[in-house]
């Protein structure tokens, strides 16, 4: 899930509907149309953290150390169904 996560430069984001004024970032991996991870800053040295395909669902708000645990986890896991 890479995504530049060191600044609050939003430029290479897009503005989604469900959350008026916040741009999302996906994943560098995510393949066009797919289910994707976006992440958008919320404030210094946080990030909300969301469900592509749930626009208006829940938003987890994350500490830089937390997400870059939860990438490191899911990168480790096998998370295939």
């Amino acid at each position: 899930m890479p995504v530049r996560t060191e600044s609050n430069d939003t430029s290479a984001c897009g503005l989604v509907s469900g959350a008026p004024g916040r741009a999302w970032c996906k994943s560098s991996r995510c393949v066009a149309d797919a289910d994707c991870v976006e992440v958008s800053p919320d404030s210094p040295g946080r990030l909300a953290v969301r469900d592509s395909t749930l626009p208006d669902g829940p938003i987890l708000f994350l500490s830089r150390r937390e997400y870059e645990s939860l990438k490191k986890w899911a990168a480790d896991a096998d998370l295939r169904p």
